[in-house]
C-alpha cells in the first residue's frame, strides 16, 4: 500500500495504520535507529525535575495555542502591539 492509499482509508483504518506505524516507532530497536541526543536528554530532564519542583510554569493547552499563535504572529509582524 502507499501513501495515497493509505490517506484515502476510512479514518478508524487510518487511526489504526497510525498506531502500529507509532509502536513499531517506539520498540528497542527504534532507539538504536532515532538516538535521543544526550544534549536534548538532559534539557528534558531538567524541565521534568523544575517542573516536579514546582517551579516550571504549567499552562493549560489552550493557553499554551494563544501562547504559540501569538509568538507566531509577532514573527509576521514585527512591530506590530500585540
Amino acid at each position: 500500500m502507499n501513501i495515497n492509499e493509505l490517506a484515502s482509508l476510512p479514518l478508524a483504518q487510518r487511526m489504526e495504520a497510525m498506531q502500529v506505524l507509532w509502536n513499531s516507532m517506539t520498540q528497542d530497536e527504534a532507539d538504536k535507529l532515532v538516538a535521543i541526543p544526550a544534549w536534548h536528554k538532559s534539557v528534558v530532564l531538567e524541565r521534568v525535575n523544575r517542573h516536579d519542583a514546582g517551579q516550571e510554569p504549567v499552562l493549560s493547552w489552550d493557553e499554551a495555542k494563544r501562547s504559540i499563535r501569538s509568538a507566531i504572529e509577532a514573527r509576521k509582524n514585527p512591530g506590530s502591539v500585540q
